[in-house]
């Protein structure tokens, strides 16, 4: 039976964002209780970052504001991104033509499709068509966007595909290999959300190579999270707790439960850590 790790087993705390630490409906503040735990454990020289399938143009303000400086994993793996630096230490890609195929698909049905596009670097981010609620879309996707109606022909424009995500409840996990093979990684990432990501990529493959980078074990790393998309973090780990409302294969997949969000599940885990040192 494995043990809830002490304060002295870990080197790294990796932190899903929505679901974990965000609300995964809203943009509420991050709680008081979250905050001070998560602040206290980085000052006492125990590393926390981010494994998040969000940018780091979302993740890296809310990590400045927290006082953390340790790299952060985000696009569910595909870029690892040092926020002191704001340097790009890895990326990954979708090919080009295979999200060119995808979208053109996708833009047959009537789901709501946004493509991450790295141009010199920079991000783009371009998006099918509204849902009807531009405020709803820029919490799902992100801000600035450019609705360009044709992805397929703003993909082949030119620019490197990053990811791609689809507003919907249909199993695209299993609909996208069956009529594409196994071109790219598909998984859900919120109730709402289904994420397109490089082949290959996870939080979990990310998470290995920022332990690389800090030259950590990975057995010493604690990740929480609470969809799908986390559970290759927990694999890796030597640690893992999943949110109480977490799905059942999520919970399944974890050494720990913890309390639901709207509980503070979160910061009831990493409470635990300190009340062990």
């Amino acid at each position: 039976m494995i043990k809830y790790p002490k304060r002295e087993d870990l080197h790294l705390i990796a932190l899903d964002l929505d679901g974990t630490v965000l609300c995964p409906k809203s943009a509420k503040p991050i709680t008081s209780r979250l905050r001070k735990i998560i602040r206290s454990l980085h000052q006492s020289g125990l590393p926390v970052t981010f494994v998040t399938g969000r940018t780091e143009d979302h993740a890296a303000p809310i990590a400045r504001d927290l006082g953390l400086d340790v790299p952060l994993v985000t696009y569910n793996g595909a870029r690892v991104f040092c926020p002191v630096e704001e340097k790009i230490l890895h990326q990954s890609l979708i090919e080009s033509k295979v999200a060119s195929e995808i979208s053109r698909w996708l833009g047959e049905t009537e789901e709501v499709v946004a493509c991450y596009l790295s141009r010199k670097g920079d991000l783009h981010l371009v998006q099918s068509r509204c849902s009807g609620n531009p405020e709803h879309d820029d919490f799902l996707f992100g801000t600035p966007r450019h609705l360009v109606g044709d992805l397929s022909s703003a993909i082949e424009g030119g620019g490197e595909v990053v990811k791609m995500i689809v507003s919907t409840q249909r199993p695209l996990q299993s609909e996208i290999p069956h009529l594409f093979g196994q071109v790219a990684q598909v998984v859900r990432t919120h109730e709402e959300l289904v994420e397109i990501l490089p082949i290959g990529v996870s939080k979990g493959e990310g998470l290995l190579r920022l332990c690389k980078h800090l030259n950590i074990a990975p057995q010493n790393v604690l990740a929480i999270g609470d969809q799908e998309n986390d559970i290759s973090s927990f694999q890796v780990c030597g640690y893992s707790v999943a949110m109480g409302d977490s799905p059942e294969a999520v919970k399944q997949a974890a050494g720990f439960v913890t309390q639901t969000f709207a509980e503070d599940g979160c910061a009831q885990a990493l409470e635990r850590l300190s009340d062990s040192h």
